[in-house]
């Protein structure tokens, strides 16, 4: 066991130990601990509930691991993977888009290196989720030159792409509209 995961190990162990108050509570303390605050309270403390934190320490935990599963291409589909990102919807969201707009301030890493996947699987799950955020992305990425977008997407590009844009839209089609016209114009 490493040293980091049993250090993480131990967080754990300890927030959820002697859980005894299971909702927020709030304490105003005063420099001076005098029990009358007037005005803006100088400190406050917040109590968590530690059973809160550590879902939120074992969500951040479980993206990690989901996104570090998606990095490489390996030949396994990854199910269990698919899954807890779709339960995580929420959550994992800005990790995908983020991975988008790495791929687009660098495409050259991912065509060199091509067991690189996370940008599918990202592409795919912002498609699954309908995440309109992620449409403008997405048509900068398969607006660039040449054939890059190929390059990175393989048959995504004929097979997948139009349903993608779609579910990603938001009802605004200028976009989709304006890929295709510059696609025939490349022509």
């Amino acid at each position: 066991m490493d040293k980091n995961n049993h250090k993480q190990k131990s967080i754990v162990k300890e927030l959820t130990s002697n859980r005894k108050n299971l909702e927020p509570t709030l304490d105003v303390m005063s420099p001076n601990n005098s029990e009358e605050i007037k005005g803006e309270p100088d400190l406050i403390v917040v109590n968590l509930d530690k059973g809160k934190v550590v879902a939120q320490f074992d969500k951040e935990s479980r993206i990690s691991d989901i996104l570090e599963s998606f990095k490489i291409l390996d030949g396994i589909y990854k199910r269990q993977q698919i899954d807890a990102a779709i339960e995580l919807k929420d959550e994992i969201t800005p990790y995908l888009i983020k991975i988008l707009k790495m791929v687009l301030n660098n495409p050259t890493e991912y065509i060199e290196n091509e067991d690189n996947y996370d940008h599918i699987y990202a592409l795919f799950l912002l498609g699954h989720f309908r995440e309109h955020r992620a449409h403008q992305i997405i048509a900068d990425l398969f607006s660039l030159p040449d054939e890059i977008p190929d390059k990175l997407f393989g048959d995504t590009v004929t097979e997948d792409l139009a349903i993608i844009l779609y579910r990603t839209c938001g009802s605004s089609l200028e976009l989709i509209k304006s890929l295709a016209l510059n696609k025939k114009n490349r022509r």
